[in-house]
């Protein structure tokens, strides 16, 4: 019976594979537009908390 929670027909494991290969795509396609933001904050956050870290060490 096709539709059955769990089946392994070979129309399913293809539909399967096929949902992954468009998952990953859209993923990478996600890192293209938004990974030099994502990256810029992480670095700009990196470097604030250690110059914060930094200031508070050497004024104290």
């Amino acid at each position: 019976m096709p539709g059955r929670i769990g089946e392994t027909t070979p129309m399913a494991l293809q539909k399967r594979r096929i949902d992954r290969a468009q998952r990953v795509r859209s993923q990478r396609v996600w890192w293209e537009r938004h990974g030099a933001f994502v990256r810029g904050l992480l670095t700009g956050l990196v470097v604030s908390g250690l110059g914060t870290w930094i200031w508070n060490a050497f004024s104290a």
